[in-house]
């Protein structure tokens, strides 16, 4: 017999509102819990009869979300699903003290849904570490192990722009590229391995040639005429345009691949589409970056950069995945070292 045959041919009907799993002793779910087989069907039938109101938070000031965090037990739905996934690897992990990185509290609806999910496997013993945290004094909480920034100090984390892990791929070390026929990751170490192999071109001249053509000419208030959002439309300059024109030039090339994504996580990590900027920014920076692909494909001169890119291609994509991945290694080391402090 198969385990679920097995349970039938020894238990007999199974009740109609039953679950195979219901129907082991302790010692025997220990034994067939792990087959893949008993485990499925366990899950979808709890599944099924689980109500929505198991899903259902109400919403909470941030403070008594934290003041609430590992207060509350597993409900009787979360654990009878903790009995079904004992033995998974989230299991073990849940089982143990660990941490809990959320990189940006807001409201604490993230932190209170994860509490949630995380009590299916059991229940869940973990402290919260933020790069910010949306209210005053982070560290009176106990659910909180550090939060870099806080209110009391969001002006010093804002002042350098993005934070850490939001549109970051050189600190994350990957991205995911989609298309209609693709859904891919691809890390920062598989693009430096990639290109890296290729020949190396002795004098690379083309960002140099780039950075000379927007000097010359006006098109950095061409660019800027692309956007409407006045705050934006001071903070974009020179350097963003340089970063579009990359973008373009491996569009142009070889099409919206998964290095044209790569090229778009840089330009747009450092535009102004994180978190703590109104939607109408973000929105405003994508659709003025969409209108000059046309202001940069139109230059007269715009086939000669195409050539130069196509020589230095290599080049750029292993110059700026060794930039990434230095700037997440230098990352883990600082994070390694507070967490040893």
């Amino acid at each position: 017999y198969s385990p679920k045959e097995w349970i039938k041919h020894t238990r007999g009907p199974i009740p109609e509102d039953g679950h195979l799993i219901d129907l082991l002793s302790d010692e025997e779910k220990e034994e067939v819990l792990p087959t893949q087989e008993v485990r499925e069907e366990a899950i979808r039938n709890l599944c099924a009869k689980m109500p929505a109101s198991t899903f259902q938070r109400e919403k909470l000031p941030l403070p008594q979300v934290l003041r609430g965090i590992g207060q509350n037990d597993p409900n009787p739905w979360q654990g009878r699903m903790a009995d079904r996934l004992k033995g998974t690897k989230l299991a073990e992990i849940v089982a143990q003290p660990f941490l809990f990185f959320d990189e940006y509290v807001d409201s604490g609806t993230t932190l209170r849904n994860a509490e949630m999910y995380l009590n299916f496997f059991g229940k869940a013993n973990f402290k919260i570490l933020s790069f910010f945290m949306r209210t005053s004094g982070s560290g009176q909480y106990d659910s909180v192990f550090l939060s870099t920034y806080d209110e009391d100090t969001q002006l010093e984390c804002f002042e350098s722009g993005a934070y850490p892990f939001e549109n970051r791929v050189d600190l994350i070390g990957h991205f995911y590229f989609m298309n209609d026929e693709n859904y891919q990751k691809v890390t920062l170490k598989e693009i430096r391995e990639r290109y890296s192999g290729e020949d190396e071109v002795e004098f690379p001249v083309l960002l140099e040639e780039i950075d000379r053509l927007i000097g010359k000419s006006d098109l950095v208030t061409m660019y800027r005429n692309n956007f409407t959002v006045p705050e934006v439309i001071d903070f974009v300059g020179r350097e963003h345009l340089l970063r579009q024109f990359l973008l373009v030039l491996e569009e142009e090339t070889h099409g919206k691949g998964a290095m044209a994504e790569f090229l778009w996580q840089l330009a747009d990590m450092y535009g102004p589409a994180w978190t703590p900027m109104p939607k109408a920014n973000h929105l405003d920076f994508f659709s003025g970056t969409d209108k000059s692909r046309e202001l940069i494909k139109c230059l007269p001169n715009f086939s000669a950069l195409k050539e130069m890119y196509l020589t230095e291609r290599a080049h750029i994509l292993t110059q700026a995945s060794d930039a990434c991945l230095g700037r997440k290694y230098e990352w883990y080391e600082r994070m390694n070292r507070l967490l040893e402090e």
